[in-house]
């Protein structure tokens, strides 16, 4: 997935390639933000594979664990 983020009057603009939607209109799309508590414009813009490139790629198969559980820094403590 490739997408540009940018802030807009206080909100988060994401911009999207029509091709990167699955199928979801702009509303989904924010609505799945505002679930999260993310006030977002979503924008969908034709894109050829080349302009697309330009934008953050993100894969989104892998899950991110570096921030979401205690690592001990010393046995018995956890940051």
């Amino acid at each position: 997935m490739r997408f540009a983020a940018e802030e807009a009057g206080g909100r988060v603009r994401v911009t999207v390639p029509d091709d990167h939607t699955g199928g979801l209109s702009t509303g989904e799309i924010a609505g799945r933000f505002a679930g999260r508590g993310i006030d977002a414009e979503v924008v969908v813009v034709p894109m050829g594979q080349e302009d697309a490139r330009r934008l953050r790629p993100l894969r989104c198969d892998l899950l991110e664990q570096t921030f979401t559980r205690p690592v001990p820094t010393v046995v018995g403590e956890f940051v």
